[in-house]
């Protein structure tokens, strides 16, 4: 599929028992490209669906990482992005990692952020991940 992935793109259910901290990194402006237009699976067997929200009016967007199968949210990328003149992601600028949430009843803290680094890398082949 083409298109960027939205919230409406692939059924999904939020996060239990989240837990979060703080996570630090550096986002290549191409690499953001590569988060924001996210992944969504041509079938439940490509395992993961990856969507961004919207920017907020301080340039605040979560990455999500859902299972395909069960729709199951099971880690959140909070990222800092430069908006636009028209508060958009501006997408020719480099970005940071804020922290991780993840569903603490499922993985700890360390693999969640292995999670991110495998999905970033292996699925959306973005170089950042070999640098956290």
């Amino acid at each position: 599929m083409d298109g960027a992935a939205s919230s409406d793109s692939w059924q999904h259910s939020p996060m239990e028992k989240p837990a979060s901290t703080p996570w630090e990194g550096d986002i290549s402006s191409s690499d953001l490209a590569k988060l924001m237009h996210g992944r969504i699976p041509e079938t439940m067997e490509n395992k993961w669906f990856i969507y961004a929200d919207a920017a907020d009016a301080r340039g605040k967007v979560t990455i999500h990482f859902c299972r395909s199968w069960t729709g199951a949210e099971i880690v959140l990328l909070n990222i800092s992005v430069s908006l636009n003149a028209a508060g958009s992601v501006d997408l020719s600028a480099p970005a940071k990692i804020l922290g991780i949430t993840w569903a603490s009843d499922c993985q700890t803290e360390e693999e969640a952020k292995l999670v991110v680094q495998d999905l970033c890398r292996g699925l959306l082949l973005c170089d950042f991940a070999n640098q956290l």
